[in-house]
């Protein structure tokens, strides 16, 4: 075989050839930087990433100028290094080596690996146990996020499910607008969040909401309370979540609203089963009761949190330990004090809510949605996340208290009444 037909093996797929021709004949078939190329190149095809690495070593020597392999060689790096990272074992400062050459012999330009490696590198940092914030954000300081791709990625997984996973854009300004916010960077961080709101990107697992809650916190942190209000109230009617609730709470207890702080905690208290993520709010009001000299209400916080610290193997905290509860509510158990405190909790929401009553009329068949039609037989339309206390078994004629919200129709535009805060009867 003529050595020179390195470059028509190629072209004709056939790399497995491409590598037997050079190890048969290295000095006449690697004479140029094409030819080079082609080798390389081969491996990769072939998933030899290693391989590739190896020749790009005397490469380099030969041609150290030339940057012929820069792409496929970053691309190599990323597939056999980069992406294969694992926390637990390898070393994060060799890993940054290996990021900083990508940023040494690439640009953000099409089919270029720059902008993988970079995201790459910015999610393993936030996987860490202490996430360096100010590394991550001088990375993502290095992409244009105008350059970044704005539309979400799908994929079949093994059992042929399509996946659909957040666009690049989507990831820049979700990682970089929580690096702002951490590092106190709150107006910058409010700039990010409104330049992400504003773009075409389609956002994946309420990204958009969330980014307007972190706006909110920003805005809560430099005092603007009113406007971190007004955003929360809006984010309400669309998204559910206790975190929006319990910023709310903050507001209302820093602007001498006790009666709707009480409010918007319970509505947080209620929102799931999940008690052990709420311990700091549990924390926050009992200090609030104990304020308006409310010590029973108080006393059953600091008991749940005591029980939650105990359940989850916690250290006590000093200030709930050093509390000393009346007998009576010292000895409840773990279903005593949640059987009370939802009482306490759901008295405290009907008190603040005009509620309707009605009955589960229609459920789709995917079980995330219906129709609740009230005693008047008016339909309003329901999610499944407008239940105050998530219900995995939603059924046809159930009975339900709930209360309006205006949305907008998808299908006609158009602002129509919805049922929410629903609780079953």
């Amino acid at each position: 075989m003529n050595p020179h037909d390195l470059k028509k093996l190629y072209k004709e797929n056939r790399y497995v050839d491409v590598i037997e021709l050079v190890s048969q004949f290295p000095e006449q078939t690697l004479q140029n930087e094409w030819d080079y190329f082609y080798y390389t190149q081969s491996f990769y095809k072939l998933k030899k990433y290693d391989k590739c690495l190896e020749v790009y070593k005397n490469f380099r020597q030969i041609f150290p100028k030339s940057s012929r392999l820069d792409s496929i060689i970053c691309w190599s790096l990323y597939h056999s290094k980069i992406k294969q990272f694992d926390s637990q074992t390898d070393d994060l400062e060799q890993l940054q080596k290996q990021v900083d050459f990508t940023l040494e012999r690439c640009s953000q330009v099409e089919y270029s690996p720059f902008s993988t490696i970079i995201l790459k590198f910015v999610d393993i940092l936030f996987d860490q146990n202490n996430i360096n914030y100010l590394l991550a954000l001088k990375y993502l300081a290095t992409l244009d996020n105008n350059k970044l791709n704005d539309h979400p990625y799908s994929f079949a997984n093994k059992e042929g499910k399509m996946i659909v996973t957040p666009s690049d854009r989507e990831k820049w300004f979700t990682k970089a607008s929580k690096a702002l916010e951490n590092l106190q960077f709150y107006t910058k961080c409010i700039e990010c969040v409104d330049a992400a709101l504003s773009s075409p990107v389609v956002f994946q697992n309420n990204n958009e909401y969330w980014l307007s809650y972190r706006k909110a916190k920003c805005l809560y942190q430099l005092g603007e309370l009113f406007e971190a209000e007004s955003l929360l109230l809006v984010l309400t009617n669309s998204f559910k979540n206790w975190n929006i609730y319990h910023l709310l709470f903050k507001i209302y207890r820093d602007t001498n609203r006790p009666k709707e702080a009480l409010n918007v905690a319970a509505l947080a208290s209620t929102f799931d089963q999940f008690h052990k993520a709420r311990v700091g709010l549990y924390s926050e009001l009992a200090t609030f009761y104990l304020s308006y000299d409310m010590e029973e209400q108080a006393e059953l916080q600091i008991k749940l949190i005591r029980l939650i610290r105990i359940k989850e193997g916690w250290r006590s905290d000093k200030p709930t330990m050093d509390y000393v509860l009346r007998e009576g509510i010292d000895q409840l158990t773990w279903k005593e004090v949640s059987r009370l405190l939802n009482i306490q909790w759901q008295t405290t929401i009907a008190e603040n809510k005009h509620f309707l009553e009605g009955t589960i009329r229609i459920v789709f068949p995917h079980g995330q949605s219906g129709f609740i039609i009230d005693e008047n037989g008016k339909s309003y339309y329901f999610s499944r996340r407008d239940f105050m206390v998530h219900n995995n078994d939603i059924k046809p004629n159930q009975k339900v208290k709930f209360t309006l919200t205006y949305r907008v129709d998808k299908k006609d535009g158009e602002n129509k009444p919805n049922a929410t805060d629903i609780m079953s009867v």
